[in-house]
């Protein structure tokens, strides 16, 4: 039987400005303009849905243009909506970048106001239903004080992602209620109040957040690197194989989502990590931030 997941977070629509040649500021670049489905929620989503899970995804969703290519790609990733918020006075969340010739981002705004709407009032009646699972997944574009009142009330595992530098501060009263927590060396750092460089101060900083934290087990990701993990008694640093990249936006929501299927599946701190950046590497190999390959690549030998 499937593990059966809710995931809660947030659907965004990518709207990417890439110019033909050299970027030049304070003008018109000539280009291409693309969008796609994404939000660390969403990607979680679909990428555990590859990876086998009955997944449930709770989100905020406007009334706009956009509203019937959220629900197809739900669809086609067979993932369940029937508890989300609808708002029909509002706009889907957006999140507009422009990078150089070569794709790499030179800056970017993210619309996320329809968030707000996932607040305590929204989840009071329906948590029993979410917590009818074998684990709940957060994202912190979630408000603190929603983030609190799922962790307090959820009586499942609960694993969270960080999702950004400015946002994982949220998380901060959550900690002791996390079953895995997924942060980047940068938002590691934000939490730790010391910069992560190495291998040496992310094994400090993962210790701090299990030890002082409350953490069950944490995966600090390093990129290229690769990751440290700790769970209170071991620590693994594991190192990535090498392989092309093509496009790093979705390799930390893949190893994420891996972790959660380690997780469930019982697997061993080092099998887990191997495992993540199985995810993450299959990610890296696609020019999507899902890679549908997701499951054959990571169950290579």
């Amino acid at each position: 039987m499937p593990y059966r997941v809710t995931v809660i977070g947030a659907v965004n629509v990518d709207i990417c400005g890439k110019p033909s040649e050299k970027f030049v500021a304070h003008d018109s670049n000539v280009g291409s303009v693309s969008h796609t489905i994404g939000g660390v929620g969403f990607n979680v989503a679909r990428n555990l849905s590859l990876l086998g899970a009955q997944v449930r995804f709770v989100a905020a969703l406007g009334n706009d243009s956009y509203l019937p290519e959220i629900e197809a790609e739900a669809k086609r990733f067979s993932i369940d909506m029937s508890l989300c918020r609808r708002m029909e006075s509002e706009r889907n969340s957006v999140y507009l970048f422009v990078t150089d010739e070569h794709g790499d981002m030179l800056a970017a705004v993210n619309d996320m106001r329809i968030n707000r709407h996932l607040n305590k009032d929204f989840f009071k009646p329906i948590i029993n239903e979410i917590s009818n699972c074998d684990a709940v997944v957060v994202d912190a574009n979630l408000e603190s004080e929603t983030l609190l009142f799922l962790c307090e009330n959820i009586s499942v595992p609960i694993f969270a992602d960080a999702v950004s530098a400015n946002k994982v501060i949220r998380l901060m009263p959550c900690l002791s209620h996390l079953s895995v927590f997924k942060p980047n060396a940068i938002e590691a750092g934000v939490l730790c109040g010391f910069e992560i460089n190495d291998y040496e101060s992310a094994q400090m900083a993962a210790e701090h957040l299990v030890r002082v934290g409350g953490v069950g087990q944490i995966y600090i990701t390093l990129g290229a690197n690769g990751c440290v993990a700790y769970d209170g008694k071991n620590t693994v640093i594991k190192k990535p194989v090498s392989f092309e990249i093509i496009n790093t936006a979705g390799a930390g929501d893949a190893f994420f989502s891996c972790c959660v299927i380690a997780k469930l599946s019982g697997k061993s701190l080092d099998e887990s990590c191997e495992f993540a950046l199985k995810g993450a590497s299959c990610a890296c190999q696609s020019e999507q931030a899902v890679n549908i390959n997701i499951k054959t690549i990571t169950e290579k030998e």
